[in-house]
């Protein structure tokens, strides 16, 4: 079982590590495609503005505060001892693993692990991850919907990108959509799953499609239960839905700083709508942080954007989205190896 373990992990770490290098490919491409032998692309030191970076990061630090306070508000009555450093590690974390792992699947797991050896009970370490994970969800596909109705004109020129956006919030949607016709109608739900995971085992697409099965029931079931305890508290719903809506306005935002920090002309709500085609459309590609597909796909966007501020702006997006999670969930791991080494020594 340990070699099978280790066989596992270091396989993992081989994709991983392979679809990270074809990131960097495709910025390598994108960096070509943007710069060769064209001199006029590139930035004047004159079209910055400093003021649209701080607003770039603090749409980076307004989404961790919501994520932040959403633990820190489930975390009351729980735990009594640094309850607000807790939330802030267990937000932290959860992101960290999200974007490191396939699917971004990863995050709920440590933050359960985290959480019980932090001193919360079963309960708590289990709900609470599943409680932030779906307000997320929930709050993207409410503002993916509004904006493919209200933003579709935005994105005319660009087919592919809009298709693959209305599939990928189809998708990004099915979680939510399965819990909530699980909650109302369970005996059809189950017989969808059976019917699905059935037909693809007959495809040889599942090589179990009954254990399969019996696990998608069981996860359905669980997150079925803990958003029914949560939404008895209407409260509670409330604010947990809001920081996630604030969380996921903040990080659509983020893009339209950092290309007027370059000197782009761009509106606000025009680049907004275009961030959640990106979102959206980057959704359905199971890697870690979507590599080079979030890449591509804001480059097929915007540009038509002058002066080489789609790549550079492209580049400082993805290091405050994705990659500043990265750097602070590597931060607190080594904090607490250093705390629980110096607990051990005395």
């Amino acid at each position: 079982m340990e070699k099978e373990g280790t066989g596992k992990s270091k396989k993992s770490g081989i994709v991983t590590a392979a679809l990270f290098a074809f990131s960097l490919v495709v910025v390598a491409v994108i960096a070509f495609m943007e710069f060769g032998g064209d001199r006029d692309r590139y930035l004047e030191k004159d079209s910055f503005n400093v003021l649209y970076l701080f607003g770039a990061i603090g749409c980076f630090l307004v989404a961790l505060l919501c994520e932040t306070a959403k633990y820190s508000y489930l975390l009351r009555g729980k735990i009594q001892k640094n309850r607000r450093s807790i939330a802030f590690s267990t937000a932290v974390i959860g992101k960290y693993y999200d974007n490191l792992t396939p699917a971004g699947a990863g995050g709920q797991g440590f933050q359960m692990y985290y959480l019980s050896s932090h001193g919360c009970d079963p309960g708590t370490s289990g709900g609470l991850p599943i409680i932030g994970f779906l307000g997320l969800q929930f709050a993207f596909v409410l503002i993916g919907i509004v904006t493919i109705i209200l933003g579709r004109d935005f994105l005319d020129d660009i087919v592919a990108i809009k298709v693959t956006a209305i599939v990928g919030l189809v998708f990004y949607a099915f979680v939510p959509g399965c819990i909530i016709l699980f909650a109302i109608a369970p005996n059809l739900l189950e017989a969808i799953v059976a019917w699905g995971t059935r037909i693809l085992g007959k495809l040889r697409i599942l090589k179990h499609p009954e254990q399969t099965n019996q696990k998608a029931i069981h996860h359905l079931q669980s997150y079925t239960d803990t958003l029914h305890s949560f939404s008895r508290s209407r409260s509670q719903v409330i604010v947990v839905f809001a920081l996630s809506v604030v969380y996921q306005l903040a990080f659509m935002c983020m893009p339209f700083f950092v290309l007027k920090f370059f000197g782009a002309s761009m509106g606000l709500v025009e680049c907004f709508c275009k961030v959640v085609y990106i979102y959206a459309a980057i959704t359905i590609i199971f890697t870690p942080g979507n590599s080079g597909a979030a890449e591509a796909s804001f480059y097929m966007v915007f540009n038509t954007l002058s002066g080489g501020a789609v790549f550079w702006g492209m580049l400082v997006w993805r290091a405050l989205c994705y990659y500043s999670w990265i750097f602070l969930g590597a931060v607190i791991q080594i904090r607490d190896r250093i705390r629980k080494k110096k607990t051990v020594d005395t």
